[in-house]
């Protein structure tokens, strides 16, 4: 049986008001515009008829725009509505990193406070304004929610040492990572990655560590 997984990532965004912790999100057309791949305007439900065709659907975002977010959380309750009865759906989060998995599997089977759940897995600041209409959906539904991410202290290790330095961990903490050694970017990925970070010889110093801690991100999500 095919999978339906959401992954959210920052790629992309639309960018209006701010909603309130804990309130009803709502949409209207007036906060929004959607395009297909080719310039053409489209809606909502364009997406959820796709989406019924794919195996992942990439959500992407900045990670401060509260309009993207809602719209996350309607694309994702619209797709829960329509495929869940038939196809296994998941929500896999760039938040949440994979040394937290067992506190987010515990806080959706009701084993502990939502409060302990929060003090364990070390969401970011706009976590209940923005994500956590989607974990509550999820843990309503009895649906997985995948703490995609490397742990940071990882990711930390390779952008001060290089990718080398991950061979020094136990095999208890490997487990937490995608398969070593994991993939180099494309040639196209690195030369835009640096020009990003600016041609300054400071902004170059250890970049190519820092473009392998990226990479690392990058896998451990994919994986």
């Amino acid at each position: 049986m095919l999978r339906i997984s959401f992954v959210l990532f920052t790629l992309s965004a639309i960018v209006l008001a701010a909603s309130p912790a804990n309130a009803q999100i709502t949409l209207s057309s007036e906060q929004y515009r959607v395009f297909d791949a080719k310039g053409n305007a489209a809606g909502l439900d364009k997406i959820i008829d796709a989406a019924g065709n794919a195996d992942v659907i990439f959500l992407g975002e900045q990670h401060d725009d509260a309009v993207a977010h809602a719209i996350q959380y309607e694309i994702f309750k619209r797709i829960v509505e329509r495929y869940a009865a038939e196809r296994r759906v998941a929500l896999s989060m760039e938040m949440f990193e994979r040394d937290v998995q067992i506190v987010v599997d515990e806080y959706l089977s009701g084993l502990i406070s939502e409060s302990h759940f929060l003090l364990n897995s070390r969401p970011w600041g706009n976590y209940k304004t923005d994500y956590r209409p989607l974990v509550e959906l999820a843990k309503q539904k009895h649906l997985p929610v995948i703490a995609a991410n490397a742990p940071r202290r990882y990711v930390n290790m390779v952008s001060r040492g290089g990718r080398d330095t991950l061979n020094a961990l136990s095999p208890q903490a490997k487990a937490w990572l995608p398969k070593l050694p994991y993939g180099q970017p494309s040639a196209a990925y690195a030369a835009k990655f640096k020009a990003l970070m600016g041609p300054s010889p400071e902004a170059q110093q250890g970049i190519d560590n820092i473009l392998a801690s990226q990479a690392l991100w990058d896998a451990a999500m994919a994986d």
